[in-house]
């Protein structure tokens, strides 16, 4: 028997795909990735599985959709804070470093099952992991070039390269 969510019949697509991502982390977060089947998110939205599978293939890519989306919201936080021209570069690398790395641990380090959370992340979604960890350090090079050119620090007064 079909179960009913009213609160996702009026949604759009994307709505509905953010609402179940929603419960799919709580889940996840909660009982780790392995301990979680699309029926329990299922039975969390009270919808049925197959309106899961409307949306999301199987459980990996809903598990890879989640990550992407926790890595990306606080990716965007830091290079809106890296945009930042009134900022001293010792600011602005806390500030960067404790928006992306700050907000997605702090979930992370109520949940009994962070280890297990982290290792299946790199192991499932690495991809999009490895991508992340790039375009962070990308972002924390940009940083210090710029602080760099602007003549605000200087590289070779500390011994550091640009290598």
């Amino acid at each position: 028997m079909a179960r009913s969510n009213p609160t996702l019949k009026d949604k759009s697509i994307a709505e509905k795909q953010s609402f179940i991502l929603d419960s799919a982390w709580q889940l996840f977060e909660r009982f780790g990735y392995k301990k979680v089947s699309v029926d329990d998110i299922a039975q969390k939205l009270k919808i049925s599985k197959g309106a899961i599978y409307l949306y999301f293939s199987s459980k990996e890519e809903l598990f890879i959709k989640v990550l992407e989306r926790n890595l990306k919201a606080p990716l965007d936080r830091a290079r809106l804070i890296a945009q930042s021209k009134d900022m001293h570069i010792e600011n602005k690398l806390s500030s960067v470093i404790m928006a992306k790395v700050g907000s997605q641990y702090a979930s992370l380090y109520k949940s009994e099952v962070a280890a297990e959370i982290i290792e299946d992340a790199f192991h499932i979604a690495n991809e999009s992991m490895q991508q992340d960890m790039r375009e962070f350090h990308q972002l924390v090079t940009k940083i210090i070039r710029e602080s760099t050119n602007s003549g605000e620090i200087s590289l070779s007064a500390t011994g550091l390269t640009d290598k």
